[in-house]
């Protein structure tokens, strides 16, 4: 495909450089939830344990001047297994805007994963992408209420990174950090939940899956967590992720995965990923205590999560002091089986690290 002196073409070893550049363009200095890095993109596009990812390039004389991605995940619809994808990085040189590229790589993108089987291709675009890709055939999921929600840890930081000001940080910033800690911080201690043990790990124990295939049965749409998909994802990523698990004896009985990143000159903690059986709720509460315990330590400002709107996750971080920031817009491709995940009211499970956000 050609026009205009630039072409769209497959993706080729050479090229992780050029595309990480590419992606700087797109990186404030001052910001950052994951890598940009050569070895960010082989990893993803080379290594996936599902299906080797696709990356389509626009280029003009022996540049890369855009890019758009889709990883190949399993997930869990409406009681069967079908394969997905995260159509995700999408980045067209601003010297290049306006000229179609964007629409080019989301066509070819699109065919060629159909092609390849998948019949569920969902993102999570910002305000920018998300014209565009309705205009491809996607649409937003108006059932899927994930929020993103933030807590702040230190509000004095968080003041002078909004309004510039370190005075009025110095402040005001000790008092609403009191008054933040006397509305959320009372009633809520770790714990000893007989039998339980809560433990940073540095691997996924055996029988992860088994907790997924449990937890799994009380959701209408949920991405597999397999013990492979897993450690590709947090362990064999080039960037650093946090694993809590909680265990009764040998028996896994749920998870967090956390990560540091800045936002604005602010630490942020990330909650990435977690999972839970909807039966044992004081599980999460638990590692959520000790994850913000350790965001202190680490002197983060702020913790961000995602999370259903009424399940018990998002119920929990509420009630933790975690406030709405924004919704967070799903899309997919209006296909047969996108239609009907559009038109219908699932109960969804879904986290931040189910995007390539994180």
């Amino acid at each position: 495909m050609a026009e205009d002196g630039w072409k769209v073409r497959a993706f080729n070893d050479e090229d992780f450089q050029q595309v990480s550049r590419l992606r700087e363009l797109f990186t404030d200095d001052s910001s950052g939830r994951r890598s940009s890095e050569p070895s960010y993109y082989r990893w993803k596009f080379l290594t996936n344990p599902v299906q080797r990812g696709l990356l389509y390039v626009a280029e003009d004389q022996q540049q890369i001047i855009g890019m758009l991605s889709i990883t190949p995940k399993r997930v869990y619809l409406n009681g069967n297994f079908r394969m997905g994808a995260e159509l995700g990085d999408g980045f067209v040189n601003p010297s290049y805007h306006r000229r179609g590229i964007f629409s080019s790589l989301l066509n070819v993108t699109r065919k060629t994963a159909l092609e390849q089987g998948i019949d569920f291709i969902y993102g999570t675009p910002n305000e920018m992408a998300l014209p565009a890709e309705k205009r491809a055939g996607y649409a937003v999921i108006p059932t899927a209420y994930v929020y993103n929600l933030v807590r702040p840890l230190n509000i004095g930081a968080i003041l002078e990174a909004k309004f510039g000001s370190a005075i009025l940080a110095k402040t005001l910033g000790p008092f609403a950090d009191s008054i933040f800690r006397g509305f959320y911080g009372a009633g809520s201690s770790k714990l000893e939940i007989q039998g339980m043990n809560f433990e940073l790990a540095s691997t996924f124990p055996d029988d992860i899956y088994t907790l997924w295939e449990r937890a799994s049965l009380n959701y209408d749409l949920i991405l597999e967590r397999s013990k492979q998909y897993l450690e590709w994802r947090y362990i064999r990523n080039p960037d650093s992720y946090s694993i809590w698990l909680a265990q009764t004896g040998q028996k896994s009985s749920g998870y967090l995965i956390t990560k540091l990143g800045t936002w604005r000159h602010l630490k942020i903690g990330f909650l990435a990923d977690f999972l839970i059986e909807e039966h044992q709720p004081e599980i999460f509460t638990q590692l959520i205590l000790r994850a913000l315990s350790s965001f202190s330590e680490e002197k983060v400002d702020m913790v961000a999560a995602w999370a259903v709107r009424g399940s018990f996750y998002y119920k929990i971080l509420k009630r933790f002091g975690f406030k709405h920031y924004k919704a967070v817009p799903i899309i997919c491709y209006k296909n047969d089986l996108g239609n009907k995940i559009i038109n219908s009211r699932w109960k969804w499970h879904f986290t931040m690290a189910d995007s390539d956000n994180i």
